[in-house]
């Protein structure tokens, strides 16, 4: 009995581990697109779900695209 199947199930496993991968850090960059960065306050925040905002006080703010918390005042 050959070995050689054993070999092309792991190159198949490899393969799917590194588009499983892939798509994991697809989807990283797709939520980081969800955060913003309040202008005045430099909090970072995102709307939650149910229709509030979630923030973030010790969370990197590099990056992220700028913008106020609705209902903020200047």
């Amino acid at each position: 009995m050959s070995t050689e199947w054993i070999i092309d199930a792991f190159i198949r496993q490899h393969l799917t581990k590194t588009q499983e991968l892939q798509n994991h850090n697809e989807s990283r960059y797709y939520q980081d697109d969800k955060l913003f960065v309040c202008d005045c306050c430099n909090v970072v925040w995102q709307f939650a779900w149910y229709g509030e905002i979630d923030m973030y006080k010790d969370f990197p703010t590099i990056g992220k695209q700028r913008k106020r918390i609705p209902g903020h005042e200047k």
